[in-house]
């Protein structure tokens, strides 16, 4: 019983806990979690298969953001990042355009996917996705190959 505190919320690293901590409060911020049966629901308005499938394979979606006005520290990215490289995180995607940012960090266990970051900044946005999932790499080559 002693253990249960160090284990981290939702099988997410306590990197991710400590940032939506210290951001969620602020005022320009939305903070959002969403459990496996909302998402489950909401996959049912998806029309196309392969994007209902993929949806499904969530098991729980955090999000942090916030809009006219980036309210998220460079610098708390950077440790961000750094702190998910330390907790087995890769990064899977990075794409800049024109002073925005989106970069996808994933951490496997036997080559399924068992956790998503998507992290888009921009000069006056910011959006941080955390997504428990169980999902095979051609799986989310699927999900890009759509979001393209």
């Amino acid at each position: 019983m002693l253990l249960l505190p160090a284990i981290p919320s939702m099988g997410q690293s306590p990197a991710i806990d400590d940032f939506f901590t210290k951001y969620k409060q602020t005022d320009d911020a939305v903070s959002l979690s969403i459990g496996r049966v909302l998402i489950h629901i909401g996959s049912w308005f998806i029309e196309d298969p392969a994007a209902r499938s993929i949806a499904r394979k969530a098991k729980h979606l955090r999000l942090l953001s916030s809009e006219n006005q980036n309210i998220v520290d460079p610098k708390d990215i950077e440790i961000l990042k750094d702190e998910l490289h330390i907790d087995g995180f890769e990064s899977l995607m990075t794409v800049r355009s024109e002073g925005s940012l989106l970069e996808i960090l994933g951490r496997d266990d036997r080559d399924v996917l068992r956790n998503l970051i998507l992290l888009m900044n921009e000069e006056d946005e910011f959006a941080l996705v955390s997504i428990k999932c169980k999902m095979t790499y051609d799986e989310l080559q699927q999900l890009i190959s759509q979001i393209e």
